[in-house]
């Protein structure tokens, strides 16, 4: 006759539980910026025009002169100065009909002063805490 004894189950350690979580947060971030990631491949070839633009929606303007004017041009510009450099923001297109009559780089107008870094560590911090209470609920 044979008997097996089993002792009892030994219980994981702190560590090891430790590294267990913290793998599971890393793989949970993973697997966020990867589809991140994707999303943004995925618009990028999917949602351009055949020149390569992106494209807002159509606006007509019209006047009764010869020249169409705007004391300012609001495009949220409020952000870190590498977004706004020469043409970083795109291209403005105006077309009469089909035609394209005019093709300018939008670029900001106004310098913005570099945030210091107490306010740099704010922005970046508000940012993480909000992306990751989005990932929470």
């Amino acid at each position: 006759m044979t008997s097996s004894v089993t002792g009892p189950r030994s219980s994981r350690s702190g560590g090891h539980i430790a590294a267990i979580v913290t793998g599971v947060v890393v793989l949970a971030i993973a697997t966020a910026a990867l589809l991140g990631g994707g999303v943004v491949i995925a618009a990028d070839t999917t949602q351009r025009d055949s020149d390569g633009y992106y494209a807002s929606g159509v606006e007509t303007l019209t006047t009764p002169t010869h020249a169409l004017v705007s004391n300012g041009l609001d495009v949220g510009t409020n952000g870190p100065d590498w977004l706004f450099r020469q043409a970083r923001l795109g291209t403005v297109r105006v077309f009469a009909g089909r035609r394209l009559v005019a093709e300018r780089p939008l670029v900001a107008a106004r310098a913005v002063a570099k945030p210091g870094a107490v306010a740099r560590v704010r922005f970046y911090a508000r940012r993480a805490v909000s992306h990751a209470w989005g990932w929470i609920t």
